[in-house]
């Protein structure tokens, strides 16, 4: 499953492209009036050396979760969809543009919060995301 998958499962909105293909990287356009999910890339990964020249890259991936109400059915339900994607995260074994993801771990999040300027809930978690790079076809 892809991340953008996942995020689609858990009821959340995504971009689309003209195709109607998930493109969760960049927000939703007009914004949904239902929560929503935005996936950027960290700079920065980490190299592992294996057997054959073969080298497992991990890359990092932040899922942020936005749109939910104001109110404490917000806030709840925010919380319950970042613990649901801490869950899930060893199902996603593929990111467009990336080899077959070996595994996908779910590292920190930030806790839920209000944004001030619309007083809706918002959160996000940190994937960290490891394949195979040089491995012999």
């Amino acid at each position: 499953m892809t991340v953008d998958q996942l995020l689609w499962n858990l009821g959340l909105a995504l971009n689309r492209d003209p195709a109607g293909n998930y493109l969760s990287n960049a927000p939703p356009n007009p914004l949904p009036g239902r929560p929503y999910a935005i996936t950027s890339p960290m700079n920065g990964s980490r190299e592992t050396s294996l057997h054959g020249g073969a080298h497992t890259r991990r890359v990092q991936v932040l899922v942020s979760l936005y749109g939910f109400t104001p109110d404490a059915a917000g806030f709840q339900s925010c919380g319950i969809v970042l613990a649901h994607l801490r869950a899930r995260a060893p199902e996603v074994d593929r990111l467009a543009g990336y080899p077959r993801i070996t595994e996908c771990q779910a590292a920190d999040e930030s806790p839920v919060q209000r944004d001030l300027a619309t007083q809706s809930h918002y959160a996000s978690i940190r994937f960290v995301l490891s394949f195979l790079q040089g491995a012999p076809t």
